[in-house]
């Protein structure tokens, strides 16, 4: 009995280290997948035509397309940058724009503003409002004199024209009478 205990025993025994061998292996082979890089993954990607049919199937590596996509932000990104540099430059453009046409009594900034535009380029741009208003004072100052220029004239052509009228006028009378009499 004892000899049938044992040989039961190492049977049972046998088949609990059989077990626990097939689960540490179970166990082994999910931690060497669960720790393996995602970047060795392959991947089956399916591209669908216009009507959702499959048209090409290609195996890829993981790691190939996300270092494919990542090359895609890095230049999405340096062209947004880009755009960004050049939208700043153009609101500074707006502004000093702002100031040489409007002048800095019209020009409201607020207070973040300043420091992003350069002080030379506002200070600039109200030079030049100030050269165009002397350039437009200037030239109004010759229209007003102009204006006067040709007022005079015309009142003087219309006295002119008064008085050879009444000439004409006493012409006229004087020969009229000269029939009559």
């Amino acid at each position: 009995m004892l000899t049938q205990v044992e040989g039961d025993a190492s049977v049972e025994l046998a088949q609990v280290v059989e077990d626990f061998e097939e689960k540490l292996q179970f166990a082994l082979d999910y931690e060497t997948r669960a720790f393996q890089s995602i970047a060795d993954e392959r991947l089956l990607i399916t591209r669908l035509s216009r009507e959702k049919q499959p048209v090409e199937k290609e195996e890829v590596i993981f790691g190939d397309r996300m270092h494919a996509f990542q090359q895609i932000v890095e230049e999405e990104k340096k062209a947004l940058e880009t755009l960004w540099r050049e939208w700043k430059e153009i609101q500074i453009e707006l502004v000093c724009l702002a100031f040489e046409v409007l002048g800095p009594d019209e020009v409201v900034i607020e207070e973040e503003q300043p420091s992003v535009i350069m002080p030379e380029k506002v200070n600039a741009a109200m030079y030049c409002y100030a050269q165009h208003q002397d350039i437009l004072e200037g030239r109004l100052d010759k229209m007003v004199a102009i204006q006067t220029a040709v007022k005079k004239v015309t009142s003087r052509t219309l006295r002119t024209l008064k008085d050879q009228q009444e000439v004409r006028s006493a012409a006229s009378l004087t020969i009229s009478l000269m029939f009559l009499a």
